[in-house]
């Protein structure tokens, strides 16, 4: 049995043979397993700071804002019969001989193209400022470029819908004031406190 083996290596050149002793597929490297997660609890999300009490002025100035607005268009729509009465003798003073059912179209036309160019800043605004209290400072400039469209909408009400009465005194005086709570907004919103606020993310 010796002298075969060693006839066998001396045939093969002498050389050892390459297969291996154990079972096959025992020299192939295996992959270590993936470890686990130590937690599966997720990151903790950074707190936003509370808002400085100027940031609070701010917003407590837009509020107040819109909602004189909106006590404004309330006035406006329930004293309207009174206001299309007297846009209705504006219009026939300057074109007596129009027709009623054109004249009644023209003058509704006018109250709620006035009303409604009111609604719509305060629309914009409230959204405007919704999306700066998520401290997106830059829409402060956006609401600053909003101002003068407003100041067209106020003197737009005020030159059709104000009229001598205790209404027009009312809708007049709800008009300025949230004219000057969105200017004192604005001024608030830009101030050094605020500033510090929006950029500290």
């Amino acid at each position: 049995m010796d002298a075969k083996q060693a006839d066998a290596n001396h045939g093969n050149g002498g050389a050892p043979s390459a297969r291996p002793d154990g079972p096959p597929g025992a020299g192939t490297a295996q992959k270590p397993p993936r470890p686990e997660m130590s937690s599966t609890a997720p990151a903790p999300i950074r707190a936003s700071p509370p808002p400085p009490r100027v940031v609070q002025a701010m917003r407590l100035a837009w509020v107040t804002s819109i909602v004189a607005g909106v006590a404004a268009c309330l006035v406006a729509y329930f004293s309207r019969d009174a206001t299309l009465a007297h846009l209705k003798g504006l219009v026939t003073q300057r074109q007596p001989a129009g027709a009623e059912v054109a004249v009644d179209a023209l003058v509704s036309t006018l109250f709620w193209v006035c009303l409604g160019t009111l609604l719509f800043v305060m629309a914009l605004q409230a959204l405007l400022v919704k999306g700066m209290m998520n401290r997106h400072g830059r829409l402060r400039w956006a609401l600053l470029a909003v101002l003068p469209l407003h100041g067209f909408a106020v003197l737009l009400v005020d030159g059709f819908l104000v009229l001598h009465s205790a209404a027009g005194t009312a809708l007049s005086v709800l008009l300025l004031a949230q004219l000057a709570l969105s200017g004192a907004a604005l001024v608030l919103g830009v101030l050094d406190g605020a500033s510090a606020w929006f950029r500290a993310k």
